[in-house]
């Protein structure tokens, strides 16, 4: 409070000259430190390991070779997949494919597996939610439920 006191009872060109100088001060040290702050890992050249492959960039996606994305692996209908369904499923019963997720990849998943069990002969039937409360844990499950089988995709 002393210092405010003085600093108030000074004429006003010097409190201007003061004022400026720690104005000058303050913007020249804001000025180096965004000049020598380092830049951020996703923004950097050559601070990025290198990624082989295929680094062509269409349109404004902001997607290049050094840009990684962390999430589910893609669904892919495989057939090891195929085999393993089918082998859980010994007697051909009536099949419910429950997809939750606002996906159109989970649905499409869902899709090609009811086309391949009722290309098998089973009574497949495929229902999608696309929100429910609580989410359930990412996977696919399997059930047998008795007089159907139960599989559900979350993705």
């Amino acid at each position: 409070m002393k210092i405010w006191h003085a600093y108030k009872n000074q004429p006003l060109l010097f409190r201007y000259t003061i004022g400026s100088i720690i104005g000058t001060f303050l913007f020249c040290g804001a000025a180096f430190l965004c000049a020598n702050i380092s830049p951020l890992g996703a923004q950097a050249s050559g601070t990025l390991p290198n990624v082989n492959g295929n680094c062509n960039n269409f349109g404004n996606n902001n997607f290049n070779c050094n840009t990684f994305n962390f999430g589910p692996s893609p669904l892919r209908f495989t057939d090891k997949f195929a085999e393993d369904m089918l082998s859980r499923m010994p007697v051909k019963k009536k099949v419910r494919i429950d997809v939750i997720g606002p996906s159109q990849e989970t649905f499409n998943f869902g899709a090609q597996m009811t086309t391949f069990l009722q290309n098998k002969g089973y009574d497949a039937e495929l229902t999608y939610n696309s929100q429910i409360v609580p989410m359930p844990k990412q996977g696919i499950t399997f059930q047998d439920g008795g007089i159907s089988y139960i599989w559900t995709i979350v993705h």
